[in-house]
């Protein structure tokens, strides 16, 4: 190595002035209160906030004409605003929480800041951060150093960079100092890229670019460009949540009018808040408040469970656009296959042994294994030594004194080993190259091409090894180094492979089962991707697989194995399927698969081969680089979105229900029951916002819980998933004949409690107890058959006819959401609050009354399944 100069501490400092440090800015994050904030932009969290705020007018305005007589009335109109409040924050809270977590798993260390360089500062060679790497600087790299920044070669010895990640090709590039300017910048032999393992030699060069200013910087900004993608079912939610929304505001503004009219001008302050009250209650009914904070859970939990399965999910919403994936674009290195070369096959020339084969080629070979495993070297040359059991080699005997090292011209790696008084001359590289400077296969040559070319009809990779002895060596004897290679005895040789991973065949079938195609896209041969394709499953026909160099854009759609591909095209594969409506997953884990990755629907990235900028990119780490664990994430994405269904399913029943019952309780039984209440001094309300609120929250929150960790009996991994309609095959006209029903049998019993009470009484001298005995029936009717619905969203069969160990979770989860209700009704202090008759012991009737509506809701969804079981349609 020869002796550089390099800069002075001055002039490194005017650099970094000049040109940056070496280092990538890290995404900011987003704090934990901007995150709550955030919450509060939904129109959903603005309306209850108003209707939250409305209340608090109405307690305030309740406070004053009864001067400040706290009876139970004015507590209860004191206490519905602040559990409105109380439900939008713990909503938002929820939601900040899992985002601010998701937050922080995706945020990516950058392996920069904590490597070491060596570099000439002031005439001599010393090591630093590489953040303090500069423009100008001079660096020295040797094997198994990362080049720290981009540069220009001064200096090479045999040195060898390993370019994956950036170029997406998987074989160690040769370096020069020549320049080659009609190249790409990436294919210039004479530069080197910040990110690039040396797996060879060593080299000299120096930095002119650093950071955000390198190659890999320069893709690292489209990253950070990039913006949070909203899954399928998000998008939906969205827009049901503004369309209930303004549905509601539109009908509170209707009721509210209609009701201060109805009820007459005369005593206008009384009136309009008890009109305000009935509007505010239609609000509370039409919004289902859980939608979003369940639909968190039921991701958190479902991204919990793919944790322990090895796939990191960086946002919530990835799981469920997992579940609708359609394409796979997936690497062959590593994720498909095991990422190690294997000697999987060999042939023994003449009286050769494999000790003898093994032995040389072990001899020939610059990489390394550490007695505490650490590998170092060309990935190629690491195979080789783990061949055989190297202890039975015999290889400290032998004292290396000569190297001749491997080059892309030559083909060829010759080493001279001593043994005793014996210096053996060792040959490894192409067989084609080798076989014609042997001198013992004359006869033989045919034979041995025909067992090379099957190796290379397999997609195998061959290397060849020969030897020959002698007595003397002189390595200044520059006759005898130009013969080395000459005259030399064959021993035979090896075939390669990085075979596929056990896993992924099954893996692919259980793609294809499922109706989701698999595409390889990788940088390797077109041959040895097409045998692995062939092997695994993904390719049937030949005419399917297709060079990137030949690669007609008007036909991606028509291959599946594309070979040799550059970053461009494996951005344009992706861009046409995503065209053509698909939703496209795709894996990589280089710098160069990052505008992919972002591209995608669902960009999934390495784990362990996988570099900082790939990850950030990504929306899923799978941290065992495994294709298979990619499947488990899309068959968790099918069952989540099936769960986030049923819950919505039983959202919207509620909300749909709720609403029919505020609507016609108030314009309808209102009217009928209008003078009855009113001449006991109070006005009419089905159900108070409270109790509209413990309905959509404690009624939904357990089941949903169940629901989400409840182990689902559909074949999900069978036939194609949609994710575009939330109901289908019926699910949209059940959702309206059961809200109806329920509707009809909350008002029905809501009425039957009401006449109860006119006739009983301890009850009828008193307009709020009348109200609060029908208020309790439908309550608990409406409210526990909603519970006990999410058994009937598990099964199309009748309950009666299943077993109910099979969903004992959501047995659990609902009788849990009836145990509230029961709760509520039974003890005095907590009725008091959500408006229900209190010492109902004393009333069974309409304890009758409440049961017995809820086994005719259940009763007739059983009778509604055993008539299609009778007919075939389920």
């Amino acid at each position: 190595m020869n002796s550089w100069t390099g800069l002075s501490e001055q002039a490194a400092i005017k650099s970094r002035q000049e040109h940056g440090a070496n280092f990538l800015p890290e995404k900011k994050a987003t704090p934990f209160w901007l995150l709550f904030l955030q919450q509060f932009k939904s129109l959903v969290v603005i309306l209850l906030l108003l209707a939250s705020l409305l209340s608090f007018v109405v307690a305030i305005v309740s406070g004053l004409r009864s001067n400040w007589n706290f009876n139970h009335d004015l507590i209860i109109e004191w206490v519905q605003p602040f559990i409105i409040l109380l439900t939008v924050f713990a909503n938002s809270l929820i939601g900040s929480i899992q985002e601010f977590k998701a937050q922080k798993s995706a945020s990516a260390l950058k392996s920069l800041t904590k490597s070491f360089t060596r570099v000439f500062r002031n005439g001599e060679l010393i090591s630093i951060n590489v953040s303090e790497v500069v423009v100008g600087d001079i660096i020295f790299v040797d094997a198994g150093d990362i080049i720290p920044a981009d540069g220009k070669l001064l200096q090479v010895n045999n040195l060898r960079c390993l370019e994956s990640f950036l170029t997406g090709e998987s074989t160690p590039v040769d370096k020069t100092i020549d320049s080659n300017e009609k190249a790409t910048i990436l294919e210039q032999t004479n530069l080197v890229f910040s990110g690039a393992q040396v797996v060879y030699g060593s080299g000299v060069f120096q930095v002119e670019a650093v950071g955000i200013k390198t190659q890999v910087g320069k893709i690292a900004k489209t990253v950070d460009d990039s913006v949070t993608k909203l899954s399928p079912l998000q998008q939906k939610l969205e827009k049901i949540g503004k369309w209930f929304s303004w549905f509601g505001l539109g009908l509170f503004a209707v009721v509210f009018l209609v009701q201060t009219a109805l009820l007459g001008f005369d005593n206008f302050t009384n009136n309009w808040s008890i009109a305000l009250i009935g509007a505010i209650a239609l609000v509370v009914a039409i919004i289902p408040e859980g939608l979003v904070t369940f639909i968190n859970v039921i991701f958190a939990l479902s991204v919990q469970k793919l944790t322990k399965q090895k796939a990191i999910i960086k946002y919530l919403s990835v799981i469920e656009t997992l579940g609708s994936v359609q394409i796979i674009c997936t690497d062959k290195t590593g994720t498909l296959t095991q990422n190690q070369m294997k000697v999987v096959d060999h042939f023994c020339f003449n009286s050769t042994t494999q000790t003898d084969l093994a032995r040389a080629l072990c001899l020939c070979n610059n990489a390394s294994i550490s007695k505490d495993a650490n590998k170092t070297g060309d990935p190629t040359e690491i195979a080789l030594l783990e061949w055989k059991d190297r202890s039975q080699l015999d290889l400290k005997t032998y004292y290396r004194v000569y190297e001749k090292a491997f080059d892309s011209i030559r083909k060829l790696m010759t080493v001279v080993v001593q043994k005793d008084n014996r210096f053996i001359v060792i040959v490894k590289g192409a067989p084609d190259v080798l076989l014609p400077l042997c001198n013992n296969v004359q006869n033989e040559v045919k034979n041995i091409e025909n067992l090379l070319d099957q190796s290379a009809g397999q997609g195998l990779r061959t290397l060849a090894v020969a030897l020959k002895v002698l007595y003397k060596f002189d390595q200044n004897d520059q006759k005898q180094i130009d013969e080395l290679e000459n005259n030399l005895e064959f021993l035979g040789f090896v075939s390669l492979q990085d075979p596929p991973r056990k896993e992924s065949k099954e893996a692919i079938l259980a793609c294809k089962k499922a109706n989701i195609t698999p595409i390889m896209i990788t940088g390797d041969h077109l041959k040895t991707a097409t045998v692995i394709a062939k092997e695994l499953g993904i390719l049937t026909l030949d005419n399917q697989a297709v060079l990137g160099s030949e690669l007609d854009e008007k036909k991606i759609l028509d291959y599946r194995v594309f070979a040799r591909v550059t970053p461009q095209q494996k951005l344009a594969i992706v861009s046409a399927w995503k065209e053509a409506g698909f939703t496209v997953s795709v894996t990589g884990d280089g710098v160069n698969d990052a505008p992919a990755l972002i591209k995608s629907d669902v960009g999934c990235c390495m784990g362990i081969t996988g570099v900082d900028i790939a990850k950030d990119a990504s929306d899923l780490i799978i941290s065992d680089d495994n294709f298979a664990t990619i499947v488990n994430g899309i068959e968790e994405g099918r069952k989540t979105f099936l769960t986030c269904k049923r819950v919505l399913l039983n959202l919207f029943l509620t909300s749909i229900a709720g609403t029919v019952v505020v609507l016609l309780g108030l314009f309808i039984l209102g009217q009928v029951f209008k003078t009855n209440l009113l001449q006991q001094g109070h006005d009419f309300q089905v159900f108070s916002p409270t109790q509209l609120l413990i309905i959509n929250l404690f009624v939904h929150g357990f089941p949903a819980v169940a629901l989400a960790v409840q182990p689902v009996k559909e074949k999900l991994m069978v036939g194609s998933f949609s994710t575009k309609n939330l109901f289908y095959n019926r699910q949209g006209f059940d959702l309206i004949w059961q809200s109806l029903f329920l509707s009809f049998l909350t008002l029905l019993f809501y009425s039957l409690g009401i006449i109860y009470a006119i006739n009983n009484r301890d009850l009828q001298t008193s307009g709020d107890l009348i109200n609060r005995a029908g208020s309790t029936c439908g309550f608990f009717i409406l409210g526990a058959s909603a519970a006990l619905n999410s058994l009937n969203l598990m099964v199309d069969k009748p309950l009666l006819m299943t077993n109910p160990w099979f969903f004992k979770l959501v047995w659990i989860g609902s009788l849990a959401s009836i145990l509230v209700f029961l709760l509520i009704i039974f003890i005095n202090p907590l009725g008091l609050v959500f408006n229900v008759l209190q010492d109902l012991t004393n009333h069974p009737v309409l304890i009758s009354y409440s049961f017995g509506g809820v086994i005719l809701y259940m009763g007739m969804n059983e009778v509604v399944k055993l008539i299609r079981l009778g007919y075939g349609n389920i």
